[in-house]
């Protein structure tokens, strides 16, 4: 080396202080790498290890390896005395060097992303009011707390295997749909958390303003959407049969228990299902598609007739003026006890229609009765040589019946009594009795011919 010449450098890729840093970083890797089997701890001891080695690499920069020797800052000739240097005089000052900055910006990074991140996890969106909710809140993220007004929708998607649900949703200012995307369905699905008719739910998404008022949030993560528990009241049929619109509110949560003495399928649509109590008064349950889709299908040959617990919103049915229960699930209807037969008595029309108030409720059996009249194979009546009155039958889908018999054919008839009331207010004078053939039972309305080949 000549007089002038610099100091060759040794090649260390790092020096003292880089190697802080890096050990610092290894450690802090490992311990992110440990925190899921070893717990919290490991990750703030990386985090707590990682600043102390970043601190080391700042402030004790001084260090060095005896194998550097000593250089002047300014001519880079060996120093003796580190306050000035005798060749060429330039004072020592201490200097930041580039691994010093990346020390310093680090931990800067380091602690912004620990920032952001309990910022995002621990912060709360605020509640909004729908009636405040403007245009100008387009694409907005917003959050809603309000109750499911109507039964869910559940949309396929193409290329999806898990659907859309959307929800129409009322937080007493205004009405809001709520649309859950299919990778969110499939987790609610998988948890059996699918939210139902009268449910609160606190939602949180991007907000969409259209034409003529309509508003949706799009929820895209499990973790803004909840069922707030909602207290279920227990009542009796009695006492919602008959209610006025009054005795309730519509999406109120209860839970009634009876007998599934009807069922009604409307394909691509819905089931309706007659839950009733001994004293002949009858509820609905309404379970849309979308229920059955969202929670399976309805076992009929275990539900139908069995002694059940139903939970679910309530509903008014104006047509009916009457309320119904629309259930979130096919598991918010529970068999308390399965159906096992009945006992029938046999008499004649005259002997049920001289004191039918007896006999309601319970399951008759008419032999040698005649079709008197026939709407269809579901609904006729029939009479006997005891009287020229006739009883009317009304027959379950799926029950056991005869087909394509006509006025004057000879039967046998086995069924339940039953009042059928017009206008849903149990006054005798503004209905009729008669004989109820139900499905998945001992029940059936069978001609001579089908009696001969066993009934």
């Amino acid at each position: 080396m000549t007089e002038g010449e610099a100091p060759v450098k040794s090649g260390k890729i790092l020096d003292t202080t880089g190697k802080f840093i890096v050990t610092g970083l290894v450690i802090l890797i490992i311990m992110l790498i440990a925190s899921p089997y070893v717990g919290l701890a490991a990750f703030i001891s990386g985090i707590a290890i990682f600043f102390v080695f970043c601190g080391i690499a700042i402030f004790k920069s001084g260090f060095k390896d005896k194998s550097d020797g000593i250089s002047c800052l300014s001519c880079g000739k060996p120093l003796k005395a580190q306050s000035k240097c005798t060749v060429c005089g330039a004072s020592q000052v201490t200097r930041v060097t580039e691994v010093q900055l990346i020390a310093v910006a680090s931990i800067l990074l380091l602690v912004g992303a620990a920032y952001l991140g309990a910022a995002s996890h621990f912060s709360e969106t605020k509640i909004s009011l729908v009636s405040e909710l403007r245009e100008s809140d387009n694409f907005r993220q917003i959050r809603i707390v309000g109750k499911v007004i109507e039964a869910a929708d559940y949309y396929p998607e193409k290329y999806d295997p898990t659907g859309t649900i959307r929800l129409l949703v009322n937080d007493g200012t205004g009405d809001i749909y709520v649309r859950i995307i299919p990778s969110v369905c499939s987790e609610l699905i998988e948890e059996k958390l699918i939210p139902g008719f009268g449910d609160t739910i606190d939602s949180e998404g991007a907000l969409f303003v259209g034409d003529g008022g309509y508003m949706q949030i799009k929820v895209r993560d499990r973790d803004l959407f909840r069922i707030i528990d909602t207290e279920v009241r227990n009542v009796s049929i009695t006492d919602l049969v008959p209610a006025a619109r009054d005795a309730f509110e519509v999406g109120d949560k209860i839970a009634v228990e009876g007998q599934i003495q009807g069922k009604f399928e409307i394909e691509g649509f819905a089931w309706i299902l007659d839950l009733g109590d001994q004293e002949g008064r009858q509820l609905s349950i309404f379970i849309p598609d979308a229920v059955t889709a969202l929670t399976g299908n309805l076992n009929m040959e275990t539900l139908y007739l069995s002694q059940v617990r139903v939970t679910g919103g309530l509903e008014w049915y104006e047509s009916g003026h009457s309320w119904e229960i629309i259930p979130a699930s096919v598991d918010d209807i529970e068999v308390l006890s399965p159906y096992v037969g009945d006992t029938y008595t046999i008499l004649t029309v005259a002997q049920i229609l001289a004191n039918a108030s007896a006999y309601q409720n319970g399951y008759v059996q008419l032999n040698n009765v005649t079709c008197a009249w026939h709407y269809a194979d579901y609904l006729f009546s029939v009479t006997d040589s005891t009287t020229k009155l006739e009883i009317s039958v009304f027959v379950d889908y799926d029950a056991n019946v005869s087909t394509g018999f006509k006025v004057g054919d000879r039967m046998s008839v086995r069924g339940w009594v039953t009042f059928y009331d017009k206008n849903n207010n149990n006054i005798p004078d503004e209905g009729e009795w008669e004989i109820k053939i139900r499905a998945l039972s001992s029940d059936y309305a069978l001609t001579e011919a089908d009696m001969r080949g066993g009934a």
